[in-house]
């Protein structure tokens, strides 16, 4: 299920939607279970898991706090280790997320809707894979609605980089 990152299906309980929802982590390990492309990211709840992910990753890099809430600040790119620290003074402890910055051509959202028959209507038109993306994510978390996606395209390529389940 969503809830424990170490499971190997791409589906969700409904009672995990909602965790889902805020927390970053675990949308990207959803992503990597249904085998749709996301940047590579490492967890970095505390300053030992921030010098693994900044090893496994490298510089550049992007800093996001693990969980989305109302009052969001970042993300932050960091080119080099002093940019580090001011985010670290800024998040004051927050866990966050390291991720290998991606130069897309385009970022941009997709707004999806998935119909109680499982049709997935997208928009704006998008590159092939958007739909199917799409589809495999409605259908894994059961979503009756709408829902979005933040997309990163680079060439021919496109990176789910995010999931809005309330857009």
């Amino acid at each position: 299920t969503v809830g424990d990152p170490s499971g190997g299906q791409c589906t969700a309980s409904s009672s995990a939607l909602e965790e889902l929802a805020r927390n970053r982590f675990l949308q990207k390990k959803f992503l990597v279970r249904c085998s749709i492309p996301t940047p590579e990211f490492r967890l970095a709840r505390n300053h030992r898991e921030l010098v693994v992910a900044h090893q496994a990753l490298g510089f550049p890099g992007i800093l996001k706090l693990e969980f989305a809430d109302g009052d969001q600040i970042g993300p932050w790119v960091v080119r080099d280790f002093h940019d580090v620290p001011p985010v670290l003074r800024e998040t004051r402890g927050l866990p966050l997320l390291w991720e290998r910055l991606i130069e897309a051509a385009r970022v941009f959202r997709l707004h999806a809707t998935r119909d109680a028959d499982g049709s997935v209507r997208i928009t704006p038109e998008a590159p092939a894979p958007a739909l199917g993306y799409a589809a495999t994510i409605g259908e894994s978390l059961g979503i009756v609605g709408a829902y979005s996606l933040v997309l990163l395209q680079i060439g021919d390529r496109l990176l789910v980089d995010e999931i809005v389940l309330n857009p």
